[in-house]
């Protein structure tokens, strides 16, 4: 698939996201009340601040010309075991064991069936490795990882950084969000299935844009990363932040 068709793939999951009746609920979600408190409060907590500097870059006069540097979840004898006080249920789910998501992203894509194919497969790619890293640091099925993963991975493509993070999947900041979602009632009366729709969205939209920018950075295609830096903006913004 040519690389600008794929690029238009990461605008189209945040159009897709924010238009389809059955997902509505993600932008009630995100403008919330208690969301916008808590993001708020996350916003002004020095820990958050500091963490997020020190592994996405978001410091200036930093270059992309970090290497990355990935380890896999295969190498890990068995899962971490995760104290119950960490745990925080409330931004957990249990699982439908289907892609919530997926079906109807691939349905709304304007491409050729053949297209559509190789898009489906690099989001499965994507959920796959996602989810055995999530697994073997003992979170599966965890909204508050996904989303340290999408703000992580879309403020490094924003300023021009590489991940040494997995996925950027920081435990210690998915315990500073977790904690506060529960102390902010944010999944107050929301549904097992609807937090799960809001994972897949977050997993593969800061997957797909990462994807996308570590190709774009192997073929030194500067137009293409002027586009997924600001795709990389609008996803930020999209929970509240400002890139």
């Amino acid at each position: 698939m040519k690389t600008a068709k794929l690029y238009s793939m990461v605008v189209a999951l945040t159009v897709f996201a924010y238009s389809q009746p059955s997902l509505a609920q993600m932008a009630n979600f995100y403008t919330s009340p208690n969301y916008n408190l808590f993001i708020n409060n996350m916003i002004s907590n020095s820990i958050w601040n500091s963490s997020m500097q020190r592994y996405t870059g978001m410091k200036s006069g930093s270059s992309g010309s970090t290497s990355s540097s990935r380890s896999t979840a295969s190498n890990r004898a068995s899962p971490a075991q995760v104290p119950d006080y960490r745990k925080y249920p409330a931004v957990q789910f249990k699982s439908t064991g289907t892609r919530i998501t997926l079906q109807e992203y691939l349905d709304n894509l304007k491409v050729t069936p053949e297209q559509k194919a190789e898009v489906k497969q690099l989001v499965l790619d994507i959920f796959k490795e996602y989810e055995a890293e999530a697994a073997a640091k003992g979170y599966p099925n965890d909204w508050a990882l996904a989303y340290v993963s999408y703000i992580g991975l879309n403020s490094l493509v924003y300023n021009g950084k590489t991940a040494v993070i997995p996925y950027e999947q920081n435990v210690g900041l998915r315990d500073l969000v977790a904690e506060y979602a529960t102390d902010h009632g944010i999944f107050n009366n929301v549904s097992d299935r609807e937090k799960q729709e809001l994972y897949e969205l977050l997993v593969m939209a800061g997957g797909l844009t990462y994807n996308l920018y570590e190709n774009a950075l192997k073929k030194n295609n500067t137009e293409g990363l002027k586009e997924l830096k600001q795709s990389a903006a609008n996803n930020l913004r999209v929970v509240g932040l400002k890139p």
